[in-house]
């Protein structure tokens, strides 16, 4: 005796007994799909956002902070020097540094200071380092996040 015949109801395949063969199912409980704000999206882009913010901010400190220094320890050249009758000073490292720091900080928008008159120089300035600081914020922000998603994933595991 085999165990199917033990069974009193016997279901058949295909619609199951059932007259027709689609049916409708109802259910009143929650949708088995997430919503958007279930994921985490909202609390992942302000984390995103603030990371840019500090990023954008800390770039254009940076950017001031170096540009008053170059201001602070330009040298005063004489005449002599200027025509090329005296030869001018050697910079020192930590200048060196200064320039290349701000070379870098500015170097994205610093492009479209090129042939800004001197009248419009200060406050063209004054915008491209917040647009300077700006791109920074957000190209530098997705890989910061990105890292320091990664290695709380894996200090939690």
């Amino acid at each position: 005796m085999r165990y199917d015949d033990l069974l009193p109801n016997k279901i058949a395949a295909g619609n199951a007994g059932w007259p027709v063969q689609f049916r409708v199912a109802v259910d009143a409980g929650w949708s088995r799909v997430p919503e958007l704000w279930t994921l985490g999206g909202i609390e992942r882009m302000k984390k995103y956002f603030k990371i840019m913010s500090v990023v954008a901010v800390t770039n254009l400190l940076c950017f001031w902070i170096s540009y008053g220094v170059l201001m602070a320890q330009w040298s005063h050249i004489s005449a002599l020097q200027l025509f090329g009758f005296l030869p001018a000073p050697p910079p020192s490292h930590f200048a060196m540094f200064v320039q290349w720091a701000f070379i870098v900080l500015g170097a994205p928008s610093s492009l479209l200071l090129d042939g800004v008159s001197s009248a419009f120089f200060m406050p063209a300035l004054i915008l491209c380092s917040v647009l300077n600081s700006i791109v920074w914020g957000v190209c530098l922000a997705l890989p910061i996040y990105g890292v320091s998603k990664r290695f709380r994933h894996v200090a939690a595991s």
